[in-house]
This record gives C-alpha cells, structure tokens and sequence, in this order.
C-alpha cells in the first residue's frame, strides 16, 4: 500500500507545484497507484488492496490541505473538515471509479488464483 500512498502523494505535490489545487495529477497518480496496488499485492492481502486507497485518498487530502492552507479564521477541524469534504464531492468519481476499479481486480484476481489451486 506503499506505493498507493507514494503514487497519490506524488501526484498530488505536482498539482501542488503547478499551483492548481488537487486535480488531475493526483487523480491519476491515485488511480493508477491504487489499480498497480492490487495487481501487485498478494493473495492474502487483496482485501487490504480495495479498503487501503480510499484511506490513502483521505490522508493526502488532509495533508495537502494542511500543507496549503494559510492561517485563516475560524476553527482548524471545521477548514480541514470543509476541504475534506468539497474534495470527497469534486473527487467523487474518481474516487469510486478507483474503488470500482480495485474491486474488480481483486475479485478477479481472487478467482483466478482459486481456480489455479
């Protein structure tokens, strides 16, 4: 799960220096870290490989947005809280395709290493 975190962190200090917010380096270092996540885990740990990227996805936001925010009023958790959730409902679809995404190779996965015993 390395690697998900590494790819998603990755993408999202790119957007970072670009200097336009979470877009679409991050959304393509998470998909892609989290879809190579599952190809390259083991058996045993596939379930691991679907529930670990949308927590990696939560923890980048969080971090990004510590990262960039300034020193604005108002209470810390309540701007964390807000950028976390305006980046779960801009996000979305990324995040349930990746999630979708992972879903299906898993479970192939999964059968096909069943059917090969």
């Amino acid at each position: 799960m390395l690697l998900v975190l590494l790819m998603t962190a990755t993408g999202a200090a790119v957007d970072q220096a670009i200097g336009s917010g979470l877009g679409v380096g991050f959304a393509v270092g998470y998909v892609v870290g989290a879809l190579l996540g599952v190809l390259l885990v083991h058996r045993r740990d596939l379930l691991a490989s679907v529930v670990a990227p949308p927590l990696v996805y939560v923890i980048v936001v969080l971090v990004s947005s510590s990262l960039t925010s300034g020193s604005g009023s108002g209470s810390v958790v309540v701007r964390y809280g807000l950028e976390l959730v305006n980046e779960l409902i801009l996000g979305a679809p990324v995040l349930l395709g990746a999630t979708a995404g992972t879903l299906v190779l898993a479970v192939v996965r999964w059968r096909g290493t069943r059917r090969a015993r």
